[in-house]
């Protein structure tokens, strides 16, 4: 495998998140962090809108320690199976993608 590929999906579908049904609606809006219910600031890292089963949407959030979190324990995983990035100076959109998420950028 060559060359820089673009990921599959957004960077932040990489992140496994809570399921909707038992989070308050603060974390449902995106007022409060999705995993630790702490209130947010505005610039919060935007994990983009889901659905629920029901098709209802919600707008999950997090705070930057717990965006972190579950981008590095993200990185480990696909690190361990991803060709481009077992070669370490090969560009891999999906590493770039996780890494820009963990520092607010793309979702």
């Amino acid at each position: 495998m060559t060359g820089h590929q673009a990921p599959p999906e957004p960077p932040s579908s990489l992140l496994p998140l809570p399921d909707p049904i038992g989070l308050a609606n603060t974390q449902l809006c995106g007022r409060s962090c999705l995993w630790c219910c702490v209130t947010l600031p505005a610039d919060a890292i935007d994990l983009g809108e889901r659905q629920t089963p029901d098709g209802t949407a919600w707008f999950p959030r997090s705070c930057r320690t717990c965006t972190r979190a579950r981008v590095n324990d993200a990185l480990r995983a696909h690190k361990a199976f991803c060709e481009l990035c077992i070669e370490v100076d090969i560009p891999c959109a999906t590493r770039d993608g996780l890494r820009a998420l963990a520092h607010g950028g793309a979702r």
